[in-house]
């Protein structure tokens, strides 16, 4: 079920499905394990698009720069190498002279 389908319950009701998922009356959904070492804690169903939010922000930061980019970089710095070569040559040229 999707988490928007999913609404708090009442004061103090706890929802359990067969296969072990706990929905509290905040909203929060505790899947696994009910023991502190082993079950998640998912946070109340109304934060969730704030935590999706940060995800693709987070997303969009770590992405590196795109095969283009990487493709015009590569070409600038090829043809700055080239014009330092030729200068390298120019000066050496000056000095024999």
């Amino acid at each position: 079920m999707p988490p928007s389908c999913i609404a708090p319950g009442r004061a103090g009701w706890r929802y359990v499905t067969h296969a072990g998922e706990v929905l509290e009356a905040d909203g929060t959904l505790r899947a696994g394990p009910l023991t502190a070492a082993h079950g998640i804690a998912l946070p109340p169903i109304g934060s969730w698009e704030a935590l999706v939010q940060q995800i693709a922000d987070m997303d969009s930061r770590n992405r590196g720069p795109s095969p283009r980019q990487l493709t015009d970089g590569n070409a600038a710095a090829k043809a700055l190498e080239e014009q330092q070569n030729a200068l390298r040559n120019e000066v050496y040229r000056a000095k024999t002279r």
